[in-house]
């Protein structure tokens, strides 16, 4: 389109269709700014790596997977397997804060304050000997088709 010289008043070009916007897509498909869809209370994460993060974290302490994907806020040893759940998900898998933040359910300040609380708490030896191996049990899983 040239440049319009002083005086003369643009003519507006139709825009050409996007080709890879789906036009029977949903409006609010087309308005998400995010790949991940944050779960509804009391369903699980679609991402099948928070889904292993969490059975892996459920093999290793005999707590619930739900219960540590779940919304209760009650029980502090759980919170805080969600919390090493969602650190573990976005080291492992370099998930950004915002994007764990929603395939988890939680808002980003959340898993925010999750993730300093596990990296304060691998100060500890034993406990970081225990983040080491639950990193290496999940590196050492197959490719589950999630987004890498």
């Amino acid at each position: 389109m040239p440049i319009p010289h002083a005086g003369e008043v643009p003519v507006a070009q139709p825009v050409p269709p996007d080709p890879h916007v789906d036009p029977q897509a949903e409006p609010d498909a087309l308005l998400d700014p995010f790949p991940f869809r944050r779960p509804p209370p009391g369903e699980l994460p679609s991402d099948p790596r928070a889904r292993l993060v969490a059975d892996v974290l459920a093999y290793a302490t005999g707590v619930a997977a739900v219960d540590i994907l779940g919304r209760d806020r009650g029980n502090v040893g759980i919170a805080r397997l969600r919390h090493v759940a969602m650190y573990l998900f976005s080291t492992v898998y370099t998930v950004s804060t915002n994007n764990t933040a929603h395939v988890f359910g939680r808002d980003r300040t959340t898993a925010q304050y999750a993730m300093r609380k596990i990296e304060d708490a691998r100060e500890a030896p034993a406990f970081d000997q225990w983040i080491a191996s639950l990193e290496a049990t999940l590196i050492a899983a197959p490719n589950l088709g999630g987004r890498a």
